[in-house]
């Protein structure tokens, strides 16, 4: 009986907030992703480990695990940005205009910075420093996308 009133009540704040325009995200959604980037870092760091040492491509096994944890770091990066992507599309109706003004300037300026390298980079290599302020673009594009509250 007890579970059917707190069904009850949750459906009803899901509609009430719906109606009002914006969904309530269950505070366990939160819990479950950080619950899944830890083991798929964990995962990661396992299958990088295992590859290594498979192929022998590193003999210590500090060297071993240091490198395996710094790939396993990358892949989840990579996991977060693409999480982050389903979040906002799947939340693109509650995103505000300035969200997209943000994320489409920060595409001008890394394209702006990654042009010169890319038509003049092998003349003057000093330009190949522009591709710094470029990455810190797409840096700071990831962190809006993944951290952004919604």
């Amino acid at each position: 009986m007890e579970e059917e009133k707190a069904v009850r009540e949750t459906t009803e704040k899901i509609r009430k907030s719906e109606a009002e325009g914006r969904p309530e995200k269950p505070k366990a959604a939160g819990y479950a992703e950080g619950i899944f980037c830890i083991v798929y870092l964990l995962f990661m760091v396992v299958i990088t480990y295992k590859g290594f040492r498979e192929y022998d491509c590193i003999a210590d096994d500090e060297m071993l695990f240091r490198h395996s944890l710094r790939f396993g770091f990358a892949y989840m990066i990579g996991i977060l940005a693409i999480i982050g992507l389903f979040n906002v599309m799947a939340n693109a109706y509650t995103m505000p205009a300035y969200f997209y003004v943000i994320i489409i300037l920060l595409i001008i300026f890394s394209f702006a910075f990654y042009l010169p390298v890319a038509i003049d980079g092998k003349r003057n290599p000093k330009l190949g420093m522009l591709m710094i302020p470029k990455t810190l673009c797409y840096m700071a594009m990831m962190g809006l996308i993944v951290f952004w509250p919604y």
